[in-house]
């Protein structure tokens, strides 16, 4: 898959024509001058008269705005927003996306309000996005959503790639795999994490029988005025240090052991 991104570089230092953009964007020459005229089409041209001459990520952002206006319609003055964004000095959306595409083996998307918000991401954080509150009920923006990757692999292809970057799902397996890393799987192991975060917790000492949590040591510094006999009552196994002054108790320390049953 790595190649697909390799092949693609020498692309990049040639120039592609307008008939391949026509070919690539889904436009006729009529709109090709229609759109230049408008001053919604980046190419570099020495002069009035000589050839539109356009780079790999030029084409990109046609065959995008292309897309939106087509399936959307909307109109090319309000797609001024995606041209610039897409065509910032730093900004390289096409190398991004198939570096996703063939990393993770998803789809790549392109989420845009067409005014302050553009994000690409791929299938896969969406989820994110959504935690973002991106898609909230009191969030009154529209958002228009774009599947960039026929787009890629189209742009491929025109570049002379005779290899579209195939959906494999990898990605899915990596979250799978990290929510099994995550996941608490036991009884145990959400004791573990219980211990762990006790807010008087000092220190958490685990004892393991064929990599089996079978018992957990904690010590914590409890307040003076915690009740003896509810503290006492809390496990079997454990010591209950008081220091006094004056007669009175002014900490408690406790180092408990609690079995652990699968």
């Amino acid at each position: 898959m790595c190649g697909v991104k390799r092949n693609l570089l020498p692309a990049r230092e040639r120039a592609f024509s307008s008939s391949e953009i026509q070919e690539a964007a889904g436009l006729s020459y009529r709109q090709i001058n229609d759109w230049d005229s408008r001053g919604a089409l980046p190419h570099d041209r020495d002069s009035e008269r000589s050839w539109r001459r356009f780079s790999v990520r030029e084409i990109f952002v046609v065959m995008v705005c292309q897309d939106i206006h087509r399936r959307f319609g909307v109109p090319i003055a309000r797609l001024e927003f995606v041209r610039s964004s897409m065509l910032q000095p730093d900004a390289d959306h096409l190398s991004e996306a198939i570096r996703r595409m063939a990393l993770l083996g998803v789809g790549v998307w392109l989420i845009t309000d067409l005014e302050e918000v553009f994000v690409m991401e791929s299938e896969l954080q969406f989820r994110d996005l959504v935690a973002a509150n991106y898609l909230g009920a009191e969030n009154e923006h529209g958002y228009i959503l774009v599947n960039l990757t026929p787009l890629v692999n189209r742009l491929l292809a025109l570049a002379g790639d005779d290899k579209t970057i195939k959906p494999h799902g990898r990605g899915y397996e990596i979250l799978k795999e990290l929510k099994a890393m995550t996941e608490i799987q036991s009884q145990p192991e959400l004791r573990v994490l219980e211990a762990i975060r006790g807010k008087d917790v000092q220190r958490v000492e685990l004892s393991l029988t064929d990599g089996r949590v079978v018992t957990i040591r904690t010590v914590e510094s409890l307040d003076s005025a915690t009740d003896l006999q509810k503290l006492l009552d809390e496990y079997p196994y454990q010591r209950v240090t008081l220091n006094m002054k004056n007669g009175k108790v002014v900490h408690i320390s406790r180092e408990a052991t609690e079995k652990i049953d699968e």
